[in-house]
């Protein structure tokens, strides 16, 4: 198996793992948790939890931010030019999926982060790597790298507003994605 393979399988189990992790920190009292409970709650030491997530935090960022290289791998995938909004809208299709396949564990994970700023923080400023990846991608097409990085960067924070505009007025999440980026490819 090729070393690649090896480290995306690794980073599916521990994304997994994750979110797990979260979907018992919702159904429970994350205060109240310890690092113990959540890490044999998902059947693994404390001490491999903390070389994986660091935290009680670090794993609700985690099960949130998703593998650093899905909108990057998403994108490679896609067709179109290198700063085509198209292309990066399917990018983005990671985010819309996740959404799409359970509803009210999203709306919960909104709410637990809404009512833990801290821990939105974090996951903003964990969100840069996947950013930077996203970026990457764009430029391995041919792209301009100020322009991707500044792309990769509106691409990631429309897709957060989404969310956001998801959670309060409850439109499909497909179809707010959709609508952001074609306004967005008007100008």
């Amino acid at each position: 198996m090729e070393l690649a393979t090896k480290e995306r399988a690794k980073a599916r189990m521990l994304m997994d793992l994750a979110n797990t992790a979260f979907d018992r920190i919702l159904a429970l009292d994350f205060e109240s948790l310890t690092v113990e409970d959540i890490a044999a709650g998902v059947g693994m030491s404390r001490a491999t939890f903390f070389r994986h997530y660091g935290s009680k935090e670090g794993v609700v960022v985690a099960a949130i931010l998703g593998t650093t290289a899905e909108f990057a791998e998403a994108y490679r995938t896609a067709q179109g030019p290198a700063l085509s909004w198209a292309r990066l809208r399917a990018a983005i299709e990671p985010a819309v999926r996740f959404v799409e396949q359970d509803p009210a564990n999203m709306r919960a994970r909104m709410a637990f982060l809404a009512g833990h700023p801290a821990i939105a923080a974090k996951l903003r400023a964990e969100r840069q790597p996947q950013i930077a990846a996203l970026a990457e991608a764009m430029m391995e097409a041919g792209g301009d790298p100020f322009a991707c990085r500044i792309r990769a960067h509106a691409a990631v924070a429309t897709c957060d507003q989404c969310f956001i505009i998801w959670k309060t007025e409850g439109r499909p999440m497909r179809d707010l994605v959709d609508d952001a980026f074609r306004a967005l490819a008007r100008g």
